[in-house]
């Protein structure tokens, strides 16, 4: 099976369905696949297999095969349902400990199966939660809790067409 995205007119991305809705090539097919949080931010450094983005006061730590360099200006996303809700009596590994924020829950919604959720901090998050991870955690809106951003599925964009 293949999946053809169309911008403006033009073939932008063509792949395996999997591949086009975790790698997106454009912020504008990333929108168009469920990418709910997409943020600017800078490259501040490279460590390993990856880059440090510095956005709104956080370091977030990307995985890439091909960094930018230090300094240049770009885009990031996660899908909701790759932003993991922590739980304290569960502690991390180590790469999901590199992006971790505490936040306030503002919104929850039921949608079919899961529920949406929204979280503010330093940054604002859409999570999408499976119906037993809500019915475990109870959580509700003004709970503080701590989310991480699954390294791995952090997305790299920038306005001269990079992709991770």
């Amino acid at each position: 099976r293949s999946l053809a995205v169309l911008e403006h007119g033009a073939v932008r991305q063509q792949g395996p369905p999997d591949e086009v809705f975790a790698r997106p090539a454009t912020l504008g097919i990333a929108r168009l696949v469920g990418f709910a949080n997409v943020f600017a931010g800078k490259v501040a450094g490279s460590e390993g297999d990856g880059v440090w983005i510095e956005t709104r006061g956080l370091r977030i730590f990307a995985p890439t095969e091909a960094p930018p360099p230090v300094g240049r200006e770009v885009h990031w996303g996660i899908r909701p349902e790759e932003v993991m809700i922590v739980r304290p009596d569960r502690p991390l590994s180590s790469p999901l400990a590199r992006n971790r924020l505490e936040v306030v829950v503002r919104r929850l919604v039921k949608k079919g199966l899961a529920y949406a959720v929204r979280v503010e901090g330093a940054l604002a998050l859409e999570v999408l939660l499976p119906r037993h991870v809500q019915d475990r955690l109870r959580l509700s809106e003004g709970d503080r809790i701590e989310v991480a951003l699954k390294p791995t599925y952090v997305h790299l964009f920038s306005s001269e067409g990079f992709s991770s």
